[in-house]
Order: C-alpha cells, then sequence, then structure tokens
C-alpha cells in the first residue's frame, strides 16, 4: 500500500500509533470504507476524520486519498467485469442438486455505482485544491511586504 509518515502523537494505549494509522490506511485500501477500516484497528470513525484535519496531516491524508482510489478503482473493475461477464448463480434445485444460472447484472445498478464513483472523484480532486492552496499560503516575509505598500 502506500509510503506515508505516520502523524506524530503522544503515546496512549487507545490512542493513533503509527502502527495503527498505517494498518487503517492498509484496511482503509482494502475494505474501501471508513467506518470498516476504523472498526479493523479499533478506533472510531469519527477519530479518523479527526486525525486526517490536523495539520500535520497532509501526508496521511494523501495516504488516505490513495488507499480509497485503489479499493474503488478494484471496484470499478468487478463492476466492469460484471457488466461484461454477468453474473454467474449457483442454484438449489427441489431434489437437492444444484444448477448454475447465468445472469446479467442490474444496467441501473451499475449506472449508478458509476454516477457515485464520479462524484467522489470530483470531491477528492476538490481536497487535493484546497490541500495545494493551504500549502501554497503566503509566508509571514511575503504578508509584511504586502502590508508595507499599504
Amino acid at each position: 500500500m502506500t509510503n506515508f509518515t505516520p502523524i506524530p502523537r503522544r503515546p496512549r494505549h487507545d490512542g493513533w500509533t503509527p502502527a495503527k494509522q498505517a494498518m487503517f490506511i492498509q484496511a482503509l485500501g482494502d475494505l474501501g470504507t471508513v467506518s470498516r477500516a476504523a472498526e479493523v484497528v479499533g478506533m472510531s470513525e469519527s477519530s479518523a476524520y479527526r486525525l486526517r484535519r490536523l495539520p500535520q496531516a497532509e501526508d496521511f491524508a494523501r495516504a488516505w486519498d490513495d488507499a480509497l482510489t485503489a479499493a474503488h478503482a478494484s471496484c470499478e473493475l468487478v463492476a466492469l467485469e460484471r457488466l461484461l461477464q454477468g453474473v454467474t448463480e449457483t442454484l438449489p434445485l427441489p431434489d437437492g442438486r444444484r444448477a448454475s444460472h447465468q445472469r446479467p447484472c442490474s444496467d441501473r445498478l451499475l449506472i449508478t455505482a458509476l454516477l457515485i464513483r464520479e462524484r467522489e472523484r470530483a470531491r477528492q480532486d476538490r481536497r487535493k485544491d484546497r490541500s495545494a492552496r493551504r500549502r501554497a499560503t503566503r509566508t509571514p516575509a511575503e504578508s509584511q511586504s504586502e502590508s508595507a505598500k499599504c
């Protein structure tokens, strides 16, 4: 998964240790949801979002975004495969035997999933833009030179 520098935290037995941060990012990439990834590491979803909002969390936030992007890309591949191949179901017959049945996936469901993913990509792009704007803020020396012009 993505390499990142963990956010330095005061050591606590129930806190976000560097190991928990790394496990969270790995779980996020595997599971694709913040709530489930937080559950895997024994932390709350809200604490994960608080951790992400810390000023020194840029690298963690980047790893978070990368993990979600990878998880969602995997989901998109599954959706595409289902769209192209359909889904094979094994159905029980009254006499106890089993029969395979090929069933096409719902086009409406796939379209909905792809629209949701597109919205998520747009949200991530906005998040990255905000982060870039924060990094590009002026230094104190630049602010002083601006005020001297007035």
